[in-house]
């Protein structure tokens, strides 16, 4: 009995169908795409991800929308993913993405209430990004009062992550980068 024990896990062990990834792995399918410069399929495969509440399906179809990359590009619609990929899978990514496009404006026009809302979720969820961006909005107080300590403190970290356009913008801002 043993030694049968052992040949069907022998065998099992050695099989090569047990040893390999999917190859249909829908996210690494997605990002290879992207990588290969596929986008239509990546933003097939992306959009799929999304619509099942994936999050770096949103993100990563937010930013195929947004580019105009393998269609047509929507910047409203970039914006619905990202806030999906945001709100329902908590992705950093995606709330940074997000905050920027407020930021900027989705329709042209800024809403920097929402961006600063974004901002504050991806920063809340250990995106450098979005810790940078939230600095970048109480620094400037581009919404509302300035709040010079708590955003040169957020550039200064985000900085001192390696994130280069936080160390830029402490500059641009005629601040040191360190304390």
């Amino acid at each position: 009995m043993l030694k049968q024990l052992l040949a069907v896990v022998t065998v099992l062990s050695f099989s090569p169908a047990l040893a390999e990834e999917p190859a249909d792995d829908p996210a690494t399918a997605a990002m290879t795409a992207y990588r290969l410069g596929d986008h239509e399929t990546a933003r097939r495969l992306s959009s799929q991800r999304c619509v099942r509440n994936v999050a770096d399906g949103c993100a990563l179809y937010g930013d195929l929308l947004r580019q105009g990359l393998g269609g047509s590009q929507s910047l409203t619609r970039a914006a619905n993913a990202y806030d999906r990929g945001c709100r329902t899978g908590r992705d950093g990514r995606a709330c940074a993405a997000l905050g920027a496009l407020h930021n900027r404006g989705v329709d042209g026009v800024p809403d920097l209430a929402k961006a600063q809302d974004a901002y504050q979720r991806a920063c809340d969820l250990d995106s450098t990004a979005g810790c940078a961006g939230l600095g970048n909005l109480l620094f400037t107080g581009l919404f509302g009062a300035p709040e010079r300590r708590e955003g040169l403190a957020l550039l200064r970290a985000t900085c001192a992550d390696g994130y280069e356009w936080s160390c830029e913008r402490v500059e641009a801002l005629g601040q040191s980068r360190r304390p």
